[in-house]
C-alpha cells in the first residue's frame, strides 16, 4: 500500500509532472497505490498542502498505508508531519532546484526535512552530491535515473508538417533540424549556444535551422538574440506546442541539442528530454554538465561537450548535420542503448526495492 503526493501533475505540463505520471503509471503495476495529486498553478500549493495532509491523514488510517511517496522536496514538512502522527516510512524524490533553490529561508529548513526522511531518492549524482553538501545522510540516499518510453515509429503527421512549414515560412524537405526543448531558463545555454556556435554551423551549412521549443523568462531574450544575429531565417521559436505536434517535431528533426552552462543556485537535475530525444531516435549533442551526465553517456546514446567548448559543439554538429548515414547510425544506436537502460519498469522495479525495504515489519 503505497500513497504518492505530488504537486506536480498532468494536466500541467513539465518534466516533473511527466515523471511522476510515468512513476504513479508504472508502479500501480504491480503495487496497491493511492494518490494525492495537484494539476493546476503552484500559485495555490499552501491551498493544496493544507488538502493533501487532511487526504493523506483519511487514507493513511482508512486504507492501512505501508509507505509515502513525496514528489519533491517542497512536500518535505508534508511528509514529517506524516510521519509524527504515525510512524510511517517517508519517501522522497529529489531533482535539482528543489534542493539548490538559493533563498536563504528555504535552504534553512527544507535539505534538514529531507534529512529527516526515511530515504531519499536522487535522480542523478549531481543531485545526491547537491544533497550531501547540504549534510543529508549518504546512507538514505540512493540514485535512480528518470525513465522514458518507447517512441511509436510511425511517420510524420503530413497536416502537422504543413502547419510547421506555414509557421517557418519555407519547406523542410531539404533542410537539417537542430533541435531543443525544453522551459527556456538561462541555464539551458541557448542563448549561449547561439551566439557562440550556431552562426559557425550556419555559416558552414546554409541547410540547417534551429528549432527551440518552450517558454519561460528568457523567452525574449532569445527572440531579440535571434534577431540581433540577423538568424531569422535559421532559427524558429515555438513557444507552446500541442503534445502531438512536439511528437512531429521530433520526427522530422535530425539532431538534439541540449547546450547547458553553469548557473548558480541552479542545475540540470537529470535531462529527460535528452533521453525523449534518443528514443525518437535523434543524435544527442550536449553539454557536460550536471545530471546530464546521468541521461547522456559519451559515445553511447550522444555526445558530451564541455559547456563552453564551443568549437566542439561547432564540429560534431557539423559532422552530423553533413553525413546523414553516420547521423541515422548513431540515432539508432542511442535509441537501442536508452531504450535498454531507461526504460520506465526498470525503473519502477528499483523503487519498489525501496518501497518494501522501508516497510514496516507486521
Amino acid at each position: 500500500m503505497i500513497l504518492f503526493i505530488t504537486r506536480k501533475y498532468p494536466p500541467s505540463i513539465g518534466g516533473m509532472q511527466k515523471f511522476s505520471y510515468e512513476l504513479i503509471t508504472a508502479v500501480s503495476k504491480s503495487s496497491k497505490i493511492f494518490v494525492i495529486a495537484w494539476g493546476k498553478s503552484q500559485i495555490f500549493l499552501p491551498f493544496f498542502l493544507l488538502y493533501a495532509l487532511l487526504k493523506a491523514i483519511y487514507i493513511i488510517v482508512l486504507k492501512q498505508v505501508e509507505v509515502v511517496h513525496l514528489g519533491d522536496a517542497v512536500l518535505s514538512p508534508l511528509g514529517i508531519i506524516l510521519r509524527k502522527l504515525f510512524h510511517i516510512p517517508i519517501l522522497v524524490t529529489v531533482y535539482g532546484l528543489d534542493i539548490t533553490y538559493p533563498a536563504k529561508i528555504y535552504q534553512y529548513f527544507i535539505p534538514k526535512l529531507v534529512n529527516k526522511c526515511d530515504k531519499i531518492v536522487c535522480i542523478s549524482k549531481q543531485t545526491q552530491n547537491e544533497c550531501l553538501k547540504r549534510n543529508i545522510s549518504k546512507e538514505k540516499t540512493v540514485v535512480i535515473p528518470i525513465g522514458v518510453n518507447a517512441m511509436v515509429k510511425t511517420a510524420a503527421n503530413l497536416a502537422d508538417v504543413r502547419e510547421i512549414e506555414k509557421h517557418i515560412y519555407c519547406a523542410i524537405e531539404s533542410k537539417v533540424i537542430l533541435l531543443t526543448v525544453g522551459r527556456l531558463v538561462k541555464r539551458k545555454g541557448v542563448r549561449h549556444f547561439l551566439s557562440e556556435a550556431f552562426p559557425k554551423i550556419v555559416a558552414k551549412n546554409k541547410n540547417v535551422i534551429y528549432f527551440i521549443v518552450g517558454n519561460g523568462e528568457e523567452y525574449p531574450k532569445i527572440k531579440k538574440a535571434i534577431k540581433k544575429l540577423n538568424l531569422e531565417k535559421n532559427v524558429f521559436l515555438f513557444r507552446q506546442v500541442k503534445k502531438e505536434l512536439l511528437d512531429t517535431i521530433y520526427k522530422i528533426s535530425n539532431i538534439f541539442i541540449m547546450p547547458n552552462i553553469p548557473v548558480k543556485g541552479d542545475m540540470e537535475g537529470f535531462g529527460i528530454v535528452a533521453l525523449e530525444a534518443c528514443v525518437a531516435g535523434l543524435p544527442v549533442v550536449a553539454s557536460k554538465l550536471e545530471g546530464i551526465q546521468d541521461a547522456i553517456s559519451d559515445g553511447e546514446n550522444g555526445f558530451l561537450v564541455n559547456y563552453d567548448d564551443n568549437q566542439s559543439f561547432v564540429n560534431i554538429i557539423l559532422r552530423l548535420t553533413n553525413n546523414p548515414k553516420y547521423r541515422k547510425e548513431i540515432g539508432e544506436k542511442a535509441r537501442l542503448y536508452t531504450l535498454n537502460k531507461f526504460n520506465w519498469q526498470n525503473v519502477a522495479n528499483r523503487y519498489i526495492d525501496v518501497f518494501n525495504s522501508l516497510k514496516e515489519p507486521k
